[in-house]
């Protein structure tokens, strides 16, 4: 046990935590006083104190100043109403140092501190309204801090933002960081007087005094502290002048140097048909007086949900290059997802993050939704075939897969509940239970939830009674299999023909993926092709291993058959013996869209468990690429194809396979027929896979431009990617061309430069970028999290081997201090860097040898590893 502060002997320690955890008289020995004031904030200290404290208020005073100091100034009084009348209470605080602590306008001169945590001895508190007075100064960095810093070499601007989500807030204020303790936040800011500030509340007044500015801001409304946010620095507000009148005005604040490029009509667009459309399908209002957005430099984050003040990655929303169809895709989900957060998330709150997923499975289940009753020409649940259920499947594949709903101990943990099983299985469940009840049920059910939990927070299973009672259906066992039960089943058709090409048996079966053991409930449609392209459909639900669907007994035999049109159950859905062969040889007579998706997902799957060779999924795309005139579906496969080339093909095969592809891809450049955003995907492919000297020179004649290319203008963007991939492969001239673009300069032309330096293929560079990884300030996170791809390229696995080991030995120090995603995905880049046996070696010797390695760690390692694992397997099949 740390202590800082006023040194607590172990009687004194323990006394403290026996009160406050309601245990007196019950015994309770030091290992369980320590979870319960651990680092971070521990589930049983949560439980004790929302039962303590009620009607909580926030007056917080923060003063910030230009320059890269690290510390900033502040104070906080804490005001709530106290229930009882405890021996002692706890307010969380970590990170910074707390200089001065009063309780109800009595000086506590020597506060105790255990961990992060300030312990309030009860003879300072008292039944009804308390008042806790702190000044205090908390850290301010570039990256790992609950507040950050951004600076803009270009125009020497300023930012600081906040994302205190988890549990971070208590990082940056002594406060009661847990979900379920909603308050009101009182906030005022000192700036510099040229300074812009957002928050989750209104601007007040501002007072301007020698070239400060104290900007503050209303009372916000009731929500929780990792949604409290504010930012300021040299933005220019963008007023929405499209609003109609009476319409909710909108205003999104953003750097100077990037509002040349900002289209803001297009993200008021999306907001507003967010707006409406939710309001609607809801039945509620936007519940939050403001409607603001920032557009965050250095943002790690797509976005956060603060009510009243999203914040998205800038990178995100400005794009410096010509976007694909798929970016435009993401920003509006984006878009759509943050703004549905406004009602599940900020109205509604989980009341600890293990329903993480509700919150973020609703939010992308919406965004979905939406899109497809505004704009059903964008194929919305096609497209949630394509980016949102594929992560969700290649995790549930995994040993290191979890429940849906996963039992969280402490909030210190919940960075690891953050993942696909949230983010991309969690909504596609709800596309299944709205299949399964109906849509018009699900909408009622979400109303119910909305207008009984309004401000307040709920469970899940107070939420899913909402359900049980619009549709009149039991879900217990539904949510039992599918929530609390890892792993997903494997459905395929089983199926016989008699001598008159009729069907004789038809049965659906189901095994677990893994070692769950059960057979889920589902509910689906199996649809069956025929010549000349009829389809017939037959719904089926059922429970079972094996389902025999006797209406089809008798019937003409198809040509081939699918389980799930469609895509609305969860699973993986595979190609029965018979349709496989079938499958491959029509594939282009299939001119049902979401069907031929569907089969082509469904091959690859096969690519993943060696049951097709990776060189048939290559040719069988590039066919089809030729004919395709979808543009996110053509950079689906397109990415496909490359991975297959990259990771799975050996040496020989790579050597045949690149100089045909690079062909496609150069004649889909040049054709004059090729369509301009087709022609986009084809022009970045083969920017990032270009392997042969030929391509490598068409790219330095790109980047020369002594090749001009038509409707494609070749951005910093693409030029830095371009500089690195010549750089990654030690082409001839590369660090001249390297050198050559840093002086061209730009806006964000030293980030590009930084993630790009990453590839070098240089032990000492490597080795310099290693150490980067582990300072505490010196680089934004965002700028050291876009690097790792560079870093860990696969055609240069023999230099960072090396590293390998070594970036599994510090990930407790990379989860302790970086923000939510950065840990799996530093994992994902350091494993996925590696295609061989070798490799494979390393990873699964540190798993079994490393007995204290935290669970959580090693689930994401687990993940990780079985896309190594399935190369190596792949390769020495396949690959010789």
């Amino acid at each position: 046990m740390t202590v800082t502060g006023m040194a607590l002997s172990t009687v004194r320690v323990l006394s403290v935590l026996l009160v406050v955890a309601g245990l007196t008289g019950c015994g309770c020995d030091d290992e369980e006083g320590d979870r319960f004031l651990a680092r971070g904030i521990s589930k049983k200290l949560a439980e004790t104190r929302v039962a303590l404290v009620g009607d909580v208020k926030y007056t917080l005073f923060i003063g910030l100043d230009r320059g890269a100091e690290e510390t900033m100034r502040a104070t906080c009084t804490l005001s709530f109403d106290l229930k009882g009348q405890p021996d002692s209470l706890v307010v969380d605080y970590g990170a910074g140092k707390l200089q001065s602590l009063g309780v109800n306008d009595k000086i506590v001169p020597e506060p105790e501190l255990v961990e992060n945590h300030i312990v309030i001895p009860g003879s300072l508190l008292k039944k009804g309204r308390n008042e806790i007075k702190t000044s205090f100064c908390s850290p301010v960095g570039k990256g790992g801090t609950a507040l950050t810093r951004f600076e803009d070499e270009t125009d020497d601007t300023e930012y600081v933002y906040t994302l205190l989500v988890p549990a971070d807030a208590h990082l940056l204020f002594p406060c009661f960081d847990q979900p379920d303790i909603k308050a009101r936040l009182k906030l005022s800011l000192e700036i510099p007087a040229e300074w812009t500030a957002l928050s989750n509340a209104p601007e007040e007044s501002a007072v301007v005094t020698d070239g400060r500015k104290t900007v503050h801001f209303k009372e916000s409304a009731t929500i929780s502290t990792y949604l409290m946010a504010f930012t300021a620095g040299d933005y220019v507000r963008v007023n929405d002048s499209a609003a109609a009148d009476g319409e909710r005005p909108m205003v999104l604040y953003v750097r100077p140097s990037k509002q040349e490029k900002l289209v803001a009509a297009d993200l008021f667009a999306l907001s507003r048909d967010a707006l409406r459309w939710l309001e609607e399908y809801f039945g509620v209002d936007y519940p939050f007086e403001q409607f603001a957005f920032a557009l965050v430099p250095g943002f790690p984050y797509g976005g956060m949900e603060h009510p009243g003040a999203i914040f998205y990655s800038e990178q995100a929303s400005v794009f410096d290059q010509e976007p694909t169809a798929s970016q435009l895709l993401r920003r509006a989900i984006l878009y759509y997802h943050e703004v549905s957060h406004q009602w599940f998330g900020d109205l509604v709150t989980m009341a600890w993050f293990d329903d993480l997923w509700l919150k973020e499975g609703f939010a992308t289940f919406m965004s979905y939704r939406l899109m497809d009753d505004l704009y059903p020409e964008k194929q919305a649940w096609m497209r949630f075939h394509q980016r949102v259920k594929p992560r969700a499947y290649r995790v549930d594949a995994t040993a290191g897969t979890t429940p849906v709903y996963q039992e969280l101990g402490n909030l210190y943990d919940a960075k690891s509940a953050y993942g696909a099983i949230v983010y991309n299985k969690a909504p596609a469940l709800l596309q299944q239970l709205e299949f399964l009840i109906g849509a018009e049920a699900f909408r009622k059910g979400t109303q119910i939830c909305l207008e009984r939990f309004a401000f307040s927070h709920a469970r899940w299973p107070e939420i899913f009674k909402c359900y049980e009672e619009a549709s009149g259906r039991d879900l217990d066992e539904w949510l039992d299999a599918w929530l609390l039960t890892k792993g997903m089943p494997s459905v395929t058709a089983d199926w016989d023909v008699d001598d008159d090409d009729r069907i004789a048996r038809f049965e659906v079966v189901q095994e677990p993926v893994g070692d769950s053991g059960i057979d889920w409930p589902i509910k689906c449609e199996v649809v069956l092709w025929y010549p000349g392209g009829t389809m017939k459909r037959v719904p089926v639900e059922f429970d079972s291993s094996s389902h025999s669907v006797e209406s089809l007994v008798g019937k003409k035999a198809p040509e081939f058959v699918f389980v799930n049109f469609e895509d609305r159950a969860y699973g993986q859905f595979t190609l029965d013996a018979r349709s496989a062969p079938n499958v491959t040889a029509l594939l282009p007579l299939v001119k049902d869209d979401f069907l031929r998706t569907l089969l082509l997902s469904a091959l690859w799957d096969m690519v993943r468990a060696a049951a097709l060779a990776p060189s048939d999924y290559i040719d069988l795309a590039l066919g089809e690429l030729g004919r395709e005139t979808d543009p996110v579906t053509y950079e689906i496969l397109l990415g496909r194809v490359t991975y297959a080339l990259e990771y799975y093909l050996g040496e020989r095969q790579q050597s045949e396979a690149y100089p045909r592809v690079e062909k496609f891809l150069l004649d889909a450049i040049a054709a004059e027929s090729t369509p301009k955003l087709i022609r986009l995907c084809a022009f970045r492919a083969i920017v990032g896979a270009a392997r042969t000297e030929s391509a490598l020179g068409w790219l330095k004649e790109v980047l020369a431009e002594e090749i001009i290319l038509k409707e494609i203008d070749v951005a910093s963007r693409d030029r830095w990617k371009i500089v690195g991939r010549l750089a990654r492969l030690g082409a001839d001239g590369s660090l001249a061309l390297f050198e050559a673009e840093k002086e061209r300069g730009g806006t964000d032309a030293r980030r590009y430069a930084f993630e790009q330096k990453a590839g070098f293929n240089d032990p000492n560079v490597k080795q310099a970028y290693f150490d980067a990884y582990f300072s505490e300030s010196e680089w934004p996170e965002q700028w050291l999290e876009s690097s790792l791809g560079a870093f860990n390229s696969p055609t240069q696995s023999e230099i960072t081997m090396p590293f390998l080991l070594p970036a599994l030995e510090r990930l407790e120090w990379v989860k302790s201090h970086r923000k939510i995603f950065f840990m799996p995905r530093w994992i994902a880049a350091f494993v996925g860097g590696h295609t061989s046996r070798k490799a494979l070696k390393v990873v699964t010797t540190f798993l079994e040898e490393t007995d204290d390695l935290p669970g959580d760690i090693r689930l994401k390692i687990l993940q990780s590893v079985d896309s190594l694992e399935r190369t190596v397997r792949i390769r020495e099949r396949f690959g010789r």
